[in-house]
């Protein structure tokens, strides 16, 4: 993983992560009532869902730089930038349990590891 894919990677994954969040409070209303009934608390929100997120782009930018592979891992980058959108919907659902956003964070990772692993070569 180049320095150029992390760069691109983690610009991705602010701007996915605050569409999603303006979606859901946008469109959706799924906020809390004291931010416009719902629909508002941008600036409340878009930093803290960036913040409770980040340790998916983090594993996967030490699982990319842990585990070498022969072709540029673009196609599994889009892939954990997919997961990182599950994982977010996934947690406006449980909002109101956050053991449950860390807890499903938590086997996402696993899960990108046990595969990373399988599908990799270790560095020679």
């Amino acid at each position: 993983m180049t320095l150029r894919q992390v760069a691109w990677f983690i610009a991705a994954y602010v701007g996915i992560v605050a569409l999603a969040v303006w979606f859901n409070l946008a469109v959706l209303c799924l906020g809390d009532a004291k931010y416009a009934q719902g629909c508002g608390g941008f600036g409340v929100y878009i930093p803290l869902w960036e913040m409770f997120l980040a340790p998916l782009p983090i594993a996967a930018i030490i699982l990319e730089r842990w585990r070498k592979s022969g072709p540029t891992p673009t196609t599994r980058l889009l892939a954990y930038l997919a997961g990182v959108i599950a994982v977010a919907e996934f947690g406006w659902v449980v909002i109101d349990k956050f053991p449950a956003l860390l807890a499903t964070e938590a086997v996402v990772i696993a899960i990108a590891f046990v595969i990373r692993l399988r599908t990799s070569r270790s560095a020679t």
